[in-house]
């Protein structure tokens, strides 16, 4: 099932060369959590937001993607932001016990098994 992740950041916290580092590391990894990636790219760029989309064929079902794994997969998109080389240290396993509203992002859910997820700020002890 080709599902699609709107990923959108705040520039207060995020500039765009992060952005462009994480979606550039996507395609060369090939993959997006695990799943097969068909495109990773920044779609627009505005006084408040960078927006990106990231593609991919996620090849389990949606009932057995639940919100749980859904975190994990944000959670681990936040970390290649705040830690881009050695995702395997502390700080690592710091991020994956925090819940999404200690890391200030927000997960919305569609009924399409879409995702938007706001990256709003960066958690001060990160």
């Amino acid at each position: 099932m080709i599902k699609t992740w709107h990923l959108m950041f705040d520039k207060l916290a995020y500039q765009a060369q992060q952005i462009q580092d994480l979606m550039h590391a996507f395609k060369t990894e090939g993959h997006f959590n695990g799943f097969p990636l068909i495109d990773a790219k920044v779609t627009s760029n505005t006084n408040s937001l960078i927006y990106a989309d990231v593609i991919f064929d996620q090849t389990v079902s949606d009932l057995d993607l639940n919100l749980q794994s859904l975190q994990r997969m944000v959670k681990y998109v936040y970390a290649r932001l705040v830690i881009p080389h050695g995702m395997q240290t502390p700080k690592y396993y710091q991020i994956i016990a925090r819940s999404l509203d200690e890391l200030g992002i927000e997960l919305t859910r569609f009924p399409n098994g879409n995702n938007d997820v706001i990256f709003w700020s960066k958690n001060n002890i990160f």
